[in-house]
């Protein structure tokens, strides 16, 4: 918790379904398709991320939503989206990366909570996707 009484954003240790996303695992979200995602709403004190995708509604989890939030507050959220498979959710930020594009922060989601046996660290969701000018993996 900070000094204003905000809780402070974690990343766990852990590489699992609904904790960190890895760097291999960031590559097959970056050439999978995505869908859009709208209707985007974080309970804070469960962790279940709410949003609607190809049409239906999803209740998924991630140890990680606090950096959803604070992403958003912090850098504007141009779009938000779902990669089926695996289980992540792209928050793509507002603020361009340069000659890279749109920097997309991945969340990696589950259907259940799970604990964190090894604890926490300081730290942030993994920040490599690029978007480029071909959008052809995006679907609405």
């Amino acid at each position: 918790m900070t000094e204003s009484g905000t809780p402070q954003p974690e990343t766990c240790q852990l590489y699992w379904p609904g904790h960190n996303v890895h760097w291999i695992h960031a590559r097959h979200v970056s050439a999978a398709v995505r869908y859009r995602v709208t209707d985007l709403t974080l309970d804070e004190d469960s962790g279940f991320v709410m949003f609607t995708a190809r049409g239906s509604a999803h209740r998924l989890w991630t140890h990680n939503g606090l950096w959803i939030t604070a992403l958003q507050d912090h850098y504007g959220t141009k779009r938000v989206y779902w990669c089926q498979s695996p289980n992540t959710l792209c928050v793509e930020l507002e603020a361009p990366n340069g000659e890279h594009g749109w920097v997309s922060a991945l969340f990696y989601l589950t259907d259940e909570p799970t604990d964190c046996t090894d604890g926490t660290i300081p730290g942030h969701p993994i920040r490599e996707l690029r978007v480029t000018a071909d959008e052809s993996h995006l679907r609405n």
